[in-house]
């Protein structure tokens, strides 16, 4: 015989033995708060008779007549405890994976914006050059500054890409190429001299409508000013 058939048993046989009746009528809020507690399977009929001050027979006969079985809801309340935990996990997952999303949509857009930046920077360096009647030369400095922050831009996505969980070579075929900004040897200053001279020769360089990428570079650098 299982602890609760005794103990149900023995409340019976204390309620048959027991003095009159109870000090103490349950009302039906009282039955549905006892009936609630005891299916959950976590409180016994002598914690219930204390709380309710009544005899274990008394809830006993009470539950037995309300079909009411101690721990029956018990699977029922533990199922829907793990249902609410896993949902709510998923829900966090869900979140976390948008903000992932999120963010390395940002990051993707930042760094793209910052190499098309440097790009314009570089070009109009070299357009300036060209129009003052200067020698490439005379660029390096500008360059090798171009080179420094063209380093760091590439650090600091490096480190995010590795933060974020980014496949740099999936996504290789949607993004632009690293600008290379290196220091210059004197070979590839008479290189772009001599190129120099030859575009200038055969009216290509002025083609390239200098004007006009010198107003959106200066109106860029304005802009990197204000911020």
């Amino acid at each position: 015989m299982s602890e609760e058939l005794i103990e149900e048993a023995a409340a019976e046989a204390e309620a048959a033995e027991s003095a009159p009746a109870d000090t103490k009528r349950m009302t039906e809020a009282d039955w549905e708060e006892a009936s609630v507690l005891y299916e959950q399977g976590t409180i016994t009929l002598d914690d219930l008779a204390k709380r309710f001050s009544v005899s274990k027979g008394a809830l006993s006969k009470g539950f037995k007549k309300r079909g009411v079985e101690r721990g029956s809801k018990s699977k029922i309340i533990r199922k829907e405890i793990e249902e609410a935990v896993a949902k709510e996990a998923a829900e966090r997952a869900e979140r976390a994976a948008e903000l992932l999303r999120t963010r390395s949509e940002e990051t993707k857009e930042f760094h793209y914006k910052a190499d098309d930046t440097l790009s314009k920077l570089t070009l109009s360096v070299l357009v300036k050059a060209q129009k003052e009647g200067r020698a490439l030369a005379t660029c390096k400095g500008d360059l090798l500054s171009l080179r420094i922050a063209s380093q760091i831009l590439t650090k600091v996505r490096e480190d995010r890409y590795t933060l974020l969980g980014l496949d740099q070579n999936a996504d290789a075929g949607d993004e632009l190429p690293d600008l290379e900004v290196r220091e210059l040897s004197q070979d590839d200053i008479d290189q772009l001299n001599e190129r120099q001279r030859q575009l200038a020769e055969d009216d290509e360089f002025e083609a390239l409508d200098m004007e006009e990428t010198l107003a959106e570079a200066d109106a860029l650098i304005a802009g990197e000013d204000d911020v």
